[in-house]
């Protein structure tokens, strides 16, 4: 992911956003290594900023990390003690030349694993949304927000 994108390969626009999203690809891959029950939520978000810089981009906001009825966007506090448990939502931006790609990823870290059919609910979300954009994009139809909403809101609701 460290290598660099040839200057042909499209505008500078196309460069940045592709290589946030390798960024972003590879912060995906060491959340699952280091989210686990009973890490100190600080430790993951300080490792998660530290390998975005590590791999040239800059944060495009500060990484939260949530556990439990804590929805989302909470951002540790520097001596912030808080652990790792139940549901755990990573969030964090990656920025490249001033383009962002903006990710999220939930764990379930309960015993039971009482979370998943919210999690696989959320990712069979996504991926309807990006199947329904392609097939728009491949037919060079225009894709509206409302339109992605619904193909969220099938997905979610079934």
């Amino acid at each position: 992911m460290n290598e660099e994108i040839p200057e042909n390969s499209g505008s500078e626009k196309e460069r940045s956003c592709i290589k946030a999203g390798e960024i972003s690809a590879s912060i995906i891959l060491l959340a699952k290594k280091i989210v686990r029950q009973g890490t100190p939520i600080m430790e993951i978000a300080e490792k998660i900023e530290g390998e975005i810089l590590k791999l040239g981009g800059r944060a495009a906001f500060p990484v939260t990390v949530s556990c439990d009825e804590t929805a989302a966007h909470y951002s540790p506090l520097w001596e912030d003690k808080t652990i790792a448990t139940g549901l755990v939502k990573v969030d964090f931006g990656v920025a490249i030349n001033g383009f962002v790609a903006d990710n999220a990823v939930s764990f379930d870290l309960s015993p039971e694993k009482k979370h998943m059919v919210l999690i696989k609910a959320a990712e069979t979300a996504l991926k309807n949304a990006i199947e329904f954009i392609k097939e728009q994009k491949k037919n060079n139809k225009d894709v509206f927000l409302g339109e992605i909403g619904s193909k969220i809101h099938e997905a979610i609701t079934l």
